[in-house]
């Protein structure tokens, strides 16, 4: 196969849920496949997307490969449906890890929405050290805010060009 035509099918007519079939099909096309897949950010609302995401960046922990995913990775919507506090240890631990290995190795990861920001900030204070961390943030989105998003905020090492900061409730 020639991958410069597959590369152009893949970019202009399939979507992420037959990018991620053809991805299951053979270890090449699981490589190649990573930057349609992660195209656009990556949207995290559910507690198993939160656990299958982080399990799909850990690449068989092949750090060559942890590498090559996290180049194409330029953005990130986190906003759990589930009451972050009812989230279970595999999918905070997950979080965690997403968040660690992102602060090491996302440096294309530009853009970074969370919601509940402080709710998710609050669950562990490691998670606030690696975000602060991330390289290459640009734009930021926080919603329902409080003093540990602020800290965070103040915290951060990136060179925004956008922020947008909320501080409402639902309810």
């Amino acid at each position: 196969m020639l991958f410069d035509i597959w590369h152009q099918v893949m970019a202009e007519h399939c979507d992420r849920e037959a990018i991620a079939r053809i991805s299951e099909t053979c270890r090449q096309l699981n490589m190649e496949s990573t930057r349609y897949l992660l195209r656009g950010g990556v949207k995290l609302h559910l507690e198993k997307q939160i656990i299958s995401f982080a399990l799909y960046l850990w690449a068989r922990r092949d750090v060559g490969l942890i590498r090559r995913r996290f180049r194409w990775f330029e953005g990130l919507d986190l906003m759990p449906r589930k009451n972050v506090r009812s989230l279970s240890p595999a999918a905070l631990h997950a979080l965690t890890a997403i968040f660690h290995l992102g602060s090491n190795m996302a440096s294309h990861l530009v853009e970074l929405r969370l919601d509940p920001a402080e709710a998710l900030l609050s669950i562990d204070q490691a998670l606030t050290s690696y975000i602060v961390r991330l390289p290459a943030i640009r734009k930021l989105t926080v919603l329902n805010v409080g003093p540990v998003t602020f800290n965070m905020l103040g915290l951060l090492r990136a060179g925004l060009t956008f922020i947008d900061v909320s501080s409402y409730r639902d309810g």
